[in-house]
């Protein structure tokens, strides 16, 4: 959703050694989507950030997903992976429409490649309406094989993030934007990187 709440919410800048031990409700998608962007930004508008596997797939959330394992155990934060489950109905319609634009895509390369037009067919299958729903799947097949806990949620990741977090089974939820505080978590944390801007 991304509302904003900048602007009424109490904010407080904390260092790592006051997170050490603490367990954290990642918003999953939010995460994953970040990471898969930041990959894709190039001044010249092309994808060759990207770090892609021998068949030419983007991998470069996989890589990103690793080093934000890696930063959060260092610091001694243990993660729990929350991704999206089933819509809720006022999000319905643009599900509808995100599926719509995946089919979409999907026919167009299958008819790039059809017609031998393979620049363009590479073009199509690392845009984001093509890679999503493999960048979520891969995510979570990633995090399973390391032994990383993650949650199929109900609804939202933002819902099951805040819920997490009411119940004492986290200490923060952990997101880019504010809709976890929209469904009661009383503490989120933003910019969990390695620079703590």
């Amino acid at each position: 959703m991304g509302v904003k709440l900048q602007n009424i919410i109490n904010r407080e800048i904390i260092g790592y050694p006051q997170l050490a031990g603490s367990i954290i409700a990642v918003d999953a998608p939010n995460i994953v989507m970040a990471l898969f962007n930041f990959a894709r930004k190039n001044p010249d508008g092309t994808n060759a950030g990207l770090i892609l596997d021998r068949t030419q797939r983007p991998i470069s959330h996989l890589y990103g997903l690793l080093y934000r394992l890696n930063f959060y155990y260092n610091k001694k934060i243990f993660p729990i992976f929350c991704f999206d489950g089933r819509d809720s109905e006022l999000k319905r319609q643009i599900t509808k429409d995100q599926l719509k634009d995946f089919r979409f895509t999907q026919k167009w390369y299958e008819a790039a490649l059809k017609s031998g037009n393979r620049e363009k067919a590479k073009e199509i299958a690392l845009s984001k309406e093509y890679l999503w729903q493999n960048v979520i799947l891969e995510s979570k097949q990633l995090l399973g094989a390391l032994g990383v806990p993650y949650i199929e949620s109900p609804a939202s990741a933002e819902s099951q993030c805040a819920y997490l977090v009411k119940q004492g089974i986290a200490n923060y939820s952990n997101s880019q934007d504010f809709d976890s505080l929209l469904f009661g978590c009383p503490s989120l944390l933003q910019n969990l990187s390695k620079s703590l801007r």
